[in-house]
């Protein structure tokens, strides 16, 4: 097995933005010999990664400083679903202040929600060797309400397949992209907008996930 291309499993805790900044499959052997993957390969790559996981979700917090959560989510084999149950919305919290404080704080007060995204397997080199690239995604965007106390509150994300991030040496564009190697998972969620109590703000944030297959 080749070492991994990508940035992937390397030091997380050193820095977060910088994983996962471009397409895994970007060297010149992987375009020349890409193709679809066959029904059999795909098949065997849904079984591989199905089951459940636990890890850690990486994100800018209200300190502006990198701080992270636990999380678990499942894979079904059956119909490609990735189920985070329980996606704490206070990862959103920084991010939500592009709408203003007060919007920020109906995100940080959420509570945990749910995500469903669909997985894509793409082709690479070493799929063989157990090596497995992926996209998704989400085609049931989530809605989440709450009651704090006094006044009912909605929330909608929006995520995308790539957002450009600004950054001290320049923009830089993350892709809605993941692997899977040796019952490691990682993957960038990737936020484009949130709709607070029927206000739309884009808020173009990441939530780098890092987890292991049960």
């Amino acid at each position: 097995m080749k070492p991994l291309r990508s940035y992937l499993f390397a030091a997380l805790a050193a820095t977060l933005l910088p994983l996962l900044a471009s397409c895994l499959s970007d060297n010149d052997d992987d375009v020349a010999t890409y193709r679809a993957l066959t029904p059999q390969e795909k098949s065997t790559i849904l079984f591989n990664i199905a089951g459940d996981y636990s890890g850690k979700a990486y994100f800018i917090n209200n300190e502006q400083k990198d701080d992270s959560l636990y999380i678990n989510y499942n894979i079904s084999s059956s119909d490609s679903v990735l189920t985070i149950a329980d996606f704490d919305m206070k990862m959103l919290e920084q991010p939500a202040k592009i709408g203003s404080d007060a919007m920020s704080q109906i995100v940080g007060n959420a509570g945990k929600t749910q995500l469903r995204l669909v997985l894509h397997p793409y082709y690479n080199t070493s799929v063989g060797e157990g090596y497995y690239t992926f996209t998704y995604t989400n085609d049931n965007p989530t809605t989440h309400t709450y009651n704090d106390g006094e006044t009912d509150h909605s929330i909608a994300i929006t995520m995308a397949s790539s957002v450009d991030i600004s950054l001290s040496d320049g923009i830089r564009r993350y892709y809605s992209v993941g692997e899977y190697y040796k019952k490691r998972m990682q993957m960038n969620l990737v936020f484009k907008s949130l709709m607070v109590d029927g206000q739309q703000f884009d808020i173009n944030a990441i939530v780098v996930v890092s987890a292991s297959q049960l």
